[in-house]
């Protein structure tokens, strides 16, 4: 370009710019709790296992659309996995559900789960709009591209992951996308058995690094009528790979 600016960091990466469209925080907020008991009933827990929660992202803020990208913050210690699925399965005589069949976000962060929206944007929204001390880049449209006061996409690492990894990174929040569901075995269909939901999961395990594996994400199959929901032999319904962007908000 001839004119313009361009700020690039010590691996020639930039950092700031005016001349190409940038991902930018478009809107935040927090998920509640959508589901922790079913029925009146407590999900069952497998031993040793903790306990889910469950969120949904249809019908909120946090749903997607076009080039939106939504993160989640988690916090060291837990992990969240989001399918874009809700499962019912049935036998043709017995219909089951996922234990938290109305949520798409499973994880161990009790309460509620924040969440951050970015899009694709030609110029940060209300830019300019908070007083006091900072910097802005505008392109020769007037478009503001780069506001110290707002918050832009910084990516820390960004993976499609085949197997249990662990990743080196400060990032606070991830973006997870899998198409992986396996059902293990049950434990018996008369008396309180239970069958695992077991698909991929982001873990942040310390300030400086995060676990991306497969393991269960969801507990029980609760059908309307009869005792839990079994398989004879793990079953597995999709396959793929993780699709896994971690990010700092």
């Amino acid at each position: 370009m001839s004119y313009g600016i361009s700020v690039n960091n010590s691996s020639g990466n930039k950092i700031i710019q005016d001349e190409n469209p940038i991902y930018a925080l478009k809107r935040s907020g927090t998920l509640s709790q959508h589901e922790t008991t079913i029925q009146g009933n407590t999900p069952y827990r497998t031993v040793g296992l903790p306990d889910l929660y469950g969120y949904l992202v249809s019908g909120s803020n946090a749903e997607m659309s076009d080039d939106e990208e939504v993160f989640f913050e988690v916090d060291v210690g837990d992990w969240v996995s989001y399918q874009p699925w809700q499962v019912f399965i049935s036998d043709g005589q017995t219909n089951a559900y996922n234990t938290l069949r109305y949520s798409q976000v499973t994880s161990t962060m009790s309460s509620s789960l924040s969440y951050y929206v970015f899009d694709k944007m030609t110029s940060i929204p209300n830019a300019g709009a908070s007083s006091g001390y900072g910097a802005q880049v505008f392109n020769a449209s007037s478009q503001c591209m780069w506001d110290s006061s707002k918050l832009t996409h910084r990516v820390s690492q960004g993976r499609i992951i085949s197997s249990t990894t662990t990743i080196s990174s400060t990032a606070n929040a991830v973006s997870l996308r899998s198409w992986y569901l396996k059902l293990s075995s049950g434990s018996g269909f008369a008396n309180g058995g239970h069958t695992n939901f077991n698909s991929w999961y982001a873990k942040r395990v310390s300030t400086s690094s995060w676990q991306i594996g497969v393991g269960p994400v969801d507990y029980g199959f609760y059908p309307y009528q009869g005792g839990w929901y079994n398989f004879a032999t793990a079953t597995t319904i999709l396959t793929g790979d993780a699709h896994v962007m971690l990010a700092y908000v």
